[in-house]
């Protein structure tokens, strides 16, 4: 895969107008409008659903990295290693994090409106789950600055207003490749 969005690997694609269309056209299979706007018009229902698809469309760009750094910054053993790598400057840690699993849940919403006035809301969640192989992550500053090693599988699952939108798609990563560390990710400040 090119790019390691949930989109991505949720819908399939290279993470642009292909992956988008596969995601546009589960959702709008999924969507129910809010039942505020049952009483308008099939054409104010269609244009709310179509609203709904190309904002939730842009909502699901999530980074699995990102995501699974998110994860990790409640990692007791790495929150300590940050604090002493923040105190200390000129110290770098080194931690083993043993096979494991880490857990990201994302609930976005859209509201829809109606001549600006709000007429109901869409509700989405967005489960990552990261069942990681042993690595080493390298800590300074207390920050992340390094993740050597180590292999994890990413299940994703999506629904919309407890219905589920697609069946849970996973895939297979090697976790430098995923977790890129353009900048250290900061668990302490230092």
């Amino acid at each position: 895969m090119s790019t390691t969005t949930a989109r991505v690997l949720l819908f399939g694609g290279t993470g642009g107008p292909d992956t988008s269309g596969a995601l546009v056209a589960a959702l709008r299979a999924a969507i129910r409008v809010p039942a505020t706007l049952r009483e308008e018009t099939e054409l104010v229902r269609a244009d709310a659903r179509a609203l709904v698809v190309e904002r939730t469309d842009e909502l699901f760009g999530i980074e699995l990295g990102d995501a699974l750094l998110t994860a990790w910054s409640t990692y007791r053993r790495l929150v300590r290693a940050a604090e002493r790598t923040a105190a200390d400057p000129g110290l770098i840690e080194r931690v083993e994090l043993f096979a494991h699993e880490a857990e990201a849940t994302y609930r976005p919403r859209v509201d829809v409106l109606v001549d600006g006035v709000e007429r109901g809301t869409v509700h989405f969640e967005l489960r990552l789950s990261f069942a990681v192989e042993a690595l080493l992550v390298e800590l300074h500053a207390g920050a992340i600055v390094a993740v050597h090693a180590g292999r994890c599988v990413v299940t994703a699952e999506l629904s919309c207003e407890d219905a589920k939108v697609t069946a849970p798609r996973s895939a297979e990563y090697q976790v430098p490749a995923l977790v890129r560390l353009d900048r250290p990710y900061i668990l302490v400040r230092a």
